[in-house]
Protein backbone atom coordinates (compact mmCIF):
# COMPACT_ATOMS: atom_id res chain seq x y z
CA UNK A 1 0.00 0.00 0.00
CA UNK A 2 1.51 3.20 -0.82
CA UNK A 3 0.77 5.55 2.40
CA UNK A 4 1.84 8.42 0.23
CA UNK A 5 -1.39 8.10 -1.54
CA UNK A 6 -3.69 7.20 0.78
CA UNK A 7 -2.42 9.49 3.71
CA UNK A 8 -2.64 12.69 1.25
CA UNK A 9 -5.32 14.36 -0.01
CA UNK A 10 -7.07 17.63 -0.77
CA UNK A 11 -8.97 20.02 1.67
CA UNK A 12 -12.50 21.45 0.78
CA UNK A 13 -10.52 24.95 -0.25
CA UNK A 14 -8.41 22.64 -2.67
CA UNK A 15 -5.54 22.78 -0.26
CA UNK A 16 -2.91 20.00 0.15
CA UNK A 17 -3.28 18.33 4.04
CA UNK A 18 -1.46 15.04 5.48
CA UNK A 19 -4.21 12.67 6.61
CA UNK A 20 -3.22 11.36 10.37
CA UNK A 21 -4.23 8.02 9.58
CA UNK A 22 -1.19 5.80 7.99
CA UNK A 23 -3.91 3.87 5.52
CA UNK A 24 -6.92 4.69 3.69
CA UNK A 25 -8.37 0.99 4.76
CA UNK A 26 -8.49 0.52 8.43
CA UNK A 27 -8.71 -2.40 10.41
CA UNK A 28 -10.91 -3.16 14.02
CA UNK A 29 -11.06 -4.99 16.71
CA UNK A 30 -14.48 -5.50 18.52
CA UNK A 31 -13.90 -4.65 22.13
CA UNK A 32 -17.09 -4.22 23.78
CA UNK A 33 -17.17 -4.47 27.44
CA UNK A 34 -20.62 -3.21 28.98
CA UNK A 35 -23.00 -4.75 31.22
CA UNK A 36 -25.52 -6.80 29.40
CA UNK A 37 -28.89 -7.26 29.92
CA UNK A 38 -28.65 -10.23 32.07
CA UNK A 39 -25.98 -8.19 34.53
CA UNK A 40 -23.18 -10.38 33.29
CA UNK A 41 -19.45 -8.19 32.34
CA UNK A 42 -18.93 -8.71 28.65
CA UNK A 43 -15.43 -8.88 27.61
CA UNK A 44 -15.32 -8.97 23.88
CA UNK A 45 -11.34 -8.23 23.63
CA UNK A 46 -10.75 -11.46 25.92
CA UNK A 47 -13.54 -13.44 24.15
CA UNK A 48 -11.79 -13.50 20.76
CA UNK A 49 -8.30 -13.95 21.96
CA UNK A 50 -7.50 -10.87 20.84
CA UNK A 51 -5.58 -9.97 24.40
CA UNK A 52 -3.36 -13.10 23.85
CA UNK A 53 -3.05 -13.04 19.91
CA UNK A 54 -2.41 -8.93 19.60
CA UNK A 55 0.88 -9.19 17.86
CA UNK A 56 -0.61 -11.91 15.50
CA UNK A 57 -3.34 -9.90 14.84
CA UNK A 58 -1.63 -6.67 14.25
CA UNK A 59 0.74 -8.45 12.29
CA UNK A 60 -1.88 -9.78 9.73
CA UNK A 61 -3.68 -6.65 9.35
CA UNK A 62 -0.06 -4.56 8.33
CA UNK A 63 0.11 -7.99 6.22
CA UNK A 64 -2.94 -6.96 4.08
CA UNK A 65 -1.96 -3.11 3.65
CA UNK A 66 -3.96 -2.08 6.72
CA UNK A 67 -1.58 0.12 9.00
CA UNK A 68 -3.86 1.65 11.08
CA UNK A 69 -6.57 -0.29 13.37
CA UNK A 70 -9.08 0.49 15.70
CA UNK A 71 -8.92 -0.90 19.61
CA UNK A 72 -9.70 -0.25 22.65
CA UNK A 73 -8.53 0.14 25.97
CA UNK A 74 -10.28 -1.35 28.98
CA UNK A 75 -11.39 1.47 31.40
CA UNK A 76 -12.44 -0.90 34.43
CA UNK A 77 -9.26 -2.79 33.83
CA UNK A 78 -7.02 -0.18 34.03
CA UNK A 79 -8.81 1.75 36.41
CA UNK A 80 -9.20 0.05 40.20
CA UNK A 81 -10.67 1.88 42.13
CA UNK A 82 -8.65 5.21 40.82
CA UNK A 83 -5.74 3.42 41.22
CA UNK A 84 -3.76 2.44 37.48
CA UNK A 85 -3.00 -1.06 36.68
CA UNK A 86 -1.91 -1.54 33.05
CA UNK A 87 -1.40 -4.88 32.62
CA UNK A 88 -3.85 -5.52 30.66
CA UNK A 89 -2.94 -2.68 27.75
CA UNK A 90 0.72 -2.72 27.68
CA UNK A 91 0.76 -6.02 26.24
CA UNK A 92 -1.35 -4.71 23.35
CA UNK A 93 0.57 -1.15 23.54
CA UNK A 94 3.88 -2.93 23.16
CA UNK A 95 2.33 -5.26 20.57
CA UNK A 96 1.21 -2.31 18.04
CA UNK A 97 4.43 -0.94 18.41
CA UNK A 98 6.60 -3.80 17.59
CA UNK A 99 4.30 -4.21 14.45
CA UNK A 100 4.69 -0.56 13.31
CA UNK A 101 0.67 -0.77 13.20
CA UNK A 102 -1.15 3.08 14.22
CA UNK A 103 -3.94 2.23 16.98
CA UNK A 104 -6.89 4.37 17.12
CA UNK A 105 -7.79 4.11 21.01
CA UNK A 106 -10.99 3.72 22.58
CA UNK A 107 -10.92 4.67 25.69
CA UNK A 108 -14.66 3.28 26.85
CA UNK A 109 -16.20 0.94 25.02
CA UNK A 110 -19.04 1.07 26.61
CA UNK A 111 -17.89 -0.12 30.14
CA UNK A 112 -16.58 1.72 32.89
CA UNK A 113 -15.99 1.09 36.25
CA UNK A 114 -18.61 -0.53 39.19
CA UNK A 115 -17.60 2.21 41.99
CA UNK A 116 -18.69 4.98 39.94
CA UNK A 117 -22.52 6.35 38.99
CA UNK A 118 -22.43 7.38 34.94
CA UNK A 119 -24.76 10.18 36.20
CA UNK A 120 -22.80 12.03 38.92
CA UNK A 121 -19.90 14.64 38.38
CA UNK A 122 -17.50 12.32 39.98
CA UNK A 123 -18.15 10.44 36.77
CA UNK A 124 -16.81 12.74 34.43
CA UNK A 125 -13.93 13.65 36.93
CA UNK A 126 -12.74 10.29 36.81
CA UNK A 127 -12.77 9.54 32.70
CA UNK A 128 -10.69 12.94 32.59
CA UNK A 129 -8.38 11.86 35.12
CA UNK A 130 -8.10 8.10 33.22
CA UNK A 131 -8.12 9.54 29.65
CA UNK A 132 -4.70 11.90 30.84
CA UNK A 133 -3.27 9.08 31.94
CA UNK A 134 -3.47 7.22 29.37
CA UNK A 135 -2.06 10.34 26.62
CA UNK A 136 0.81 10.19 29.29
CA UNK A 137 1.27 6.63 28.83
CA UNK A 138 0.97 6.84 25.28
CA UNK A 139 3.55 9.55 25.65
CA UNK A 140 6.00 7.97 27.47
CA UNK A 141 5.90 5.39 24.21
CA UNK A 142 6.73 7.97 22.00
CA UNK A 143 3.43 7.64 20.43
CA UNK A 144 3.56 11.69 20.17
CA UNK A 145 0.61 11.76 18.24
CA UNK A 146 -2.09 9.73 19.72
CA UNK A 147 -5.76 8.91 18.28
CA UNK A 148 -8.16 8.44 20.76
CA UNK A 149 -12.28 8.14 20.31
CA UNK A 150 -12.83 9.04 24.06
CA UNK A 151 -16.09 6.90 23.79
CA UNK A 152 -17.62 4.59 21.21
CA UNK A 153 -20.84 5.00 19.45
CA UNK A 154 -22.51 7.56 22.26
CA UNK A 155 -25.48 8.08 20.40
CA UNK A 156 -26.11 4.45 19.93
CA UNK A 157 -24.58 4.03 24.15
CA UNK A 158 -27.73 6.17 25.09
CA UNK A 159 -30.25 4.63 22.69
CA UNK A 160 -29.21 0.99 24.43
CA UNK A 161 -29.17 2.49 27.80
CA UNK A 162 -32.28 4.51 27.55
CA UNK A 163 -34.45 3.40 25.00
CA UNK A 164 -33.63 0.09 24.77
CA UNK A 165 -32.50 -1.12 28.72
CA UNK A 166 -30.06 -4.02 27.50
CA UNK A 167 -27.22 -2.10 29.05
CA UNK A 168 -26.56 -1.19 32.46
CA UNK A 169 -27.23 1.22 34.13
CA UNK A 170 -30.64 0.29 32.35
CA UNK A 171 -31.68 3.99 32.46
CA UNK A 172 -34.96 4.00 30.43
CA UNK A 173 -35.88 7.23 29.30
CA UNK A 174 -33.30 9.51 30.92
CA UNK A 175 -31.39 9.82 27.01
CA UNK A 176 -30.68 13.53 27.12
CA UNK A 177 -28.80 13.22 31.02
CA UNK A 178 -26.82 10.10 29.70
CA UNK A 179 -26.04 12.04 26.32
CA UNK A 180 -25.10 15.44 27.89
CA UNK A 181 -23.15 13.45 30.78
CA UNK A 182 -21.12 11.67 28.37
CA UNK A 183 -20.72 14.93 25.94
CA UNK A 184 -19.25 16.75 28.71
CA UNK A 185 -17.10 13.62 29.74
CA UNK A 186 -16.02 13.74 26.08
CA UNK A 187 -15.26 17.87 25.93
CA UNK A 188 -13.50 17.89 29.34
CA UNK A 189 -11.19 14.80 28.39
CA UNK A 190 -10.10 16.06 25.00
CA UNK A 191 -9.03 19.32 26.66
CA UNK A 192 -7.09 17.24 29.41
CA UNK A 193 -5.11 15.45 26.51
CA UNK A 194 -4.18 17.93 24.50
CA UNK A 195 -3.11 20.00 27.56
CA UNK A 196 -0.17 17.54 27.79
CA UNK A 197 -0.61 15.96 24.27
CA UNK A 198 -1.04 18.75 21.70
CA UNK A 199 -0.71 16.50 18.57
CA UNK A 200 -3.25 13.83 19.77
CA UNK A 201 -6.46 13.68 17.29
CA UNK A 202 -9.52 12.72 17.88
CA UNK A 203 -12.63 10.37 16.17
CA UNK A 204 -16.03 10.52 16.91
CA UNK A 205 -18.42 7.42 15.38
CA UNK A 206 -21.64 6.07 15.74
CA UNK A 207 -23.45 3.24 13.31
CA UNK A 208 -24.78 4.65 10.64
CA UNK A 209 -28.78 4.16 10.44
CA UNK A 210 -31.91 4.86 8.06
CA UNK A 211 -35.47 5.19 9.49
CA UNK A 212 -38.51 5.60 7.70
CA UNK A 213 -42.45 5.31 8.07
CA UNK A 214 -44.18 2.13 6.66
CA UNK A 215 -46.17 3.11 3.56
CA UNK A 216 -49.55 3.07 4.95
CA UNK A 217 -48.37 4.74 8.38
CA UNK A 218 -47.16 8.53 7.22
CA UNK A 219 -48.51 9.55 10.98
CA UNK A 220 -44.87 8.57 12.18
CA UNK A 221 -42.81 10.54 9.62
CA UNK A 222 -42.22 12.54 12.09
CA UNK A 223 -40.92 10.35 14.50
CA UNK A 224 -38.51 7.96 12.22
CA UNK A 225 -37.27 11.19 11.07
CA UNK A 226 -36.11 12.05 14.99
CA UNK A 227 -35.02 9.10 15.25
CA UNK A 228 -32.82 9.18 12.24
CA UNK A 229 -31.26 12.37 13.42
CA UNK A 230 -30.50 10.99 16.50
CA UNK A 231 -27.40 9.18 15.06
CA UNK A 232 -26.11 12.72 14.63
CA UNK A 233 -26.84 14.39 17.81
CA UNK A 234 -23.60 13.68 19.53
CA UNK A 235 -21.07 14.90 17.38
CA UNK A 236 -23.14 17.97 17.08
CA UNK A 237 -23.30 17.89 20.85
CA UNK A 238 -19.97 17.86 20.74
CA UNK A 239 -19.25 20.72 18.13
CA UNK A 240 -21.31 22.62 19.77
CA UNK A 241 -24.56 23.06 17.45
CA UNK A 242 -27.29 21.25 19.72
CA UNK A 243 -28.01 21.88 23.00
CA UNK A 244 -31.12 19.91 23.37
CA UNK A 245 -32.51 16.36 22.07
CA UNK A 246 -35.48 16.28 19.77
CA UNK A 247 -38.34 14.97 21.79
CA UNK A 248 -39.83 12.00 20.44
CA UNK A 249 -43.54 12.50 20.70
Amino acid sequence: MDEVTFGSGFSRQGLPYKSPFRSFFMGGFESAYHVNIYGHRVDMIASTRHDRNAAEDYAKARQIGMLTVRDAIRWPLVDRGGRYDLSSFTPMLEASLREDVQVIWTLCHYGWPDDVDVFSSRFVDRFVRYARFMATVLMDKGVEAPIFIPFNEISYLCHAICSEGDMYPYAMGQDWELKRQVVRATIEATDAILSIAPMARFVHVDPIIHVVPPVDRPELAEEAAARKYGQYEAAEMIAGHVTELVKLQ
